[in-house]
């Protein structure tokens, strides 16, 4: 279980991310006025400002040119769909209305891009809901019953549960074995300051590859900061962070489960193309096709049907 409630957060300025007292205990040299950059997309929904009903975004962000995005399928009518990018004439995809960063000095592009994940309120103020999805993450049908599903509970934060871990402590051992945190000790000592906080390890782990959230709800906004000063400053594990600022910050949420990769007909997990293989780059490049005919999707499933797997998600 996820526990619930709110505590008292510091504001801060467009431009710039101010300590929470929070952060400031956990890595006291943070300091302030840590840059965070450009924020873009000036955008409404015309249909939702006409109707009066809330204004949707899904939306993404990618750097580097570490994923090859995919279509929508079914884009709802009112819903904008954003890809933030670095890259934009490469990246450029139907279906998504394309926004040019600039990674702020000091970031790497991954950080650069969790920053868009974890500060929707500062990259699309202008919508009241909003879906983050990673990069990889293709739209499979209409999200249009799933926003009425997902934002029709109280709670302003929705997430999907983890389908393999359940602690932080089991998730920084994976990322430890994994290699894939470039500054083991950060890993080893940001798990080590949330548990000398009284951080309790059973709160579930989060799946934070799709985030659901009524973004410009105060108590969302100050979870949100804080989980990004720890991000800045810590591992840069979005995973590993998480369920400290909930449990912090007392938000509350609501749980999705199973977790989407274990059934779901909205989205589906596709390799990563910086890192898959020839057969993981076909694949994407596939995807990125299907809605072109037959031979296409004759052709992204064959691909699929190679790997023997009995889930399709990567």
């Amino acid at each position: 279980m996820l526990t619930s409630g709110f505590i008292v957060w510091n504001s801060v300025a467009e431009s710039d991310i101010c300590l929470s007292k929070t952060a400031g205990a956990l890595y006291p040299e943070l300091g302030k006025g840590f840059r965070a950059g450009p924020c873009s997309a000036r955008l409404y929904s015309e249909g939702s400002v006409m109707t009066g009903s809330p204004r949707r975004v899904v939306y993404t962000c990618l750097t580097n040119g570490y994923d090859r995005l995919i279509p929508p399928v079914e884009p709802v009518p009112g819903v904008d769909y954003i890809l933030f990018t670095d890259r934009p004439e490469d990246d450029r995809v139907e279906g998504w209305t394309t926004r040019l960063i600039e990674t702020p000095e000091g970031l790497s592009p991954t950080l650069c891009a969790r920053r868009y994940k974890a500060l929707p309120h500062k990259v699309v103020p202008e919508y009241d809901e909003a879906i983050w999805v990673d990069s990889n993450i293709a739209i499979t049908s209409s999200l249009a019953p799933f926003f009425d599903d997902v934002f029709g509970s109280a709670e302003n934060m929705i997430v999907y549960t983890h389908p393999d871990r359940d602690t932080i402590a089991t998730e920084a051992e994976v990322i430890l074995q994994s290699g894939r945190a470039k500054a083991l000790d950060k890993v080893e000592g940001e798990v080590a300051g949330y548990f000398a906080d009284g951080f309790p390890d059973d709160q579930g782990l989060i799946h934070t590859a799709i985030l659901m959230r009524r973004h410009m709800e105060p108590e969302v906004i100050a979870a949100m900061e804080l989980w990004w000063e720890l991000l800045a400053k810590g591992s840069t594990r979005d995973q590993l962070s998480l369920p400290y600022v909930l449990w912090k910050q007392k938000l509350p949420v609501r749980v999705l489960s199973p977790d989407f990769t274990l059934g779901s007909p909205y989205f589906l997990r596709y390799p990563h193309w910086q890192t898959s293989g020839r057969r993981g780059r076909a694949l994407v490049w596939a995807a990125q096709r299907k809605a072109r005919g037959l031979p296409w999707r004759w052709l992204h499933d064959l691909i699929i049907s190679s790997y023997g797997r009995r889930s399709p998600h990567f």
